[in-house]
């Protein structure tokens, strides 16, 4: 049985505001899976409390309807009634965290390596923050963890994404580090449009999901970006 460390959480971010898709995206199915049922599994895996948050009372009952956590498994819900933005959701969800450390995700990010959660989990409770650096070199603040008052001190000193320069402790990871432990760069895979559902679906399938969104079949079953 893994041992968790009960001062760090999830945060889920799952704004509703694709309109790519006739129906609230986190629901739609790969094998048998919803988008968000497997977002929610990786973060069970690597911390014992996971909280989602969206800007729509009516995609959270969706959501909260279609889950069904295991015993054990503490798992919330919150809408902040406001802004689709990610950046708005990140700074009301923040703000209702109460554990130590906050481990945040995107709720459309289902393809992140388990490897790569627990890196930061591992990493992250010893610092302000442990982010990930994307391939232009930029930070990417909606995957990694914080230390839950840090980040509302800083938050409060910088209402924008330039709150990471009020944190004292950070490390970032670079796309080249990341390599390593996620060769084919799954932390960064999104599901935005309907496109890449299936490129995710061909993907688990046994083929691999090209920059462009094109999908090439491997003969090792590897992925390479």
């Amino acid at each position: 049985m893994v041992a968790f460390n009960a001062d760090i959480s999830a945060l889920i971010l799952a704004p509703d505001e694709s309109s790519f898709f006739k129906n609230l995206k986190y629901l739609e199915q790969v094998r048998g899976y919803t988008i968000i049922s497997s977002v929610v599994d990786k973060g069970f895996g690597v911390v014992p409390s996971v909280t989602i948050v969206t800007n729509s009372e009516d995609s959270m009952n969706l959501m909260k309807d279609s889950l069904s956590p295991l015993p054990g498994e503490d798992l919330y819900f919150l809408s902040s009634g406001d802004s689709c933005n990610l950046y708005d959701l990140f700074l009301y969800g923040i703000s209702q965290c109460t554990t130590c450390h906050t481990l945040v995700m995107l709720g459309d990010a289902p393809l992140i390596p388990d490897l790569v959660l627990q890196t930061l989990v591992d990493l992250g409770v010893k610092r302000d923050a442990t982010l990930l650096r994307d391939i232009k070199g930029e930070p990417y603040p909606f995957l990694g963890v914080y230390n839950t008052a840090a980040t509302k001190k800083a938050l409060e000193k910088s209402k924008n994404i330039d709150f990471i320069d009020k944190l004292n402790r950070v490390l970032f990871i670079s796309y080249r580090a990341l390599q390593t432990i996620d060769p084919d760069l799954l932390s960064f895979f999104r599901v935005i449009t309907p496109l890449d559902l299936r490129r995710m679906n061909f993907f688990l399938s046994g083929g691999h999901i090209g920059k462009r969104g094109k999908g090439h079949r491997h003969k090792a079953g590897k992925i390479h970006i």
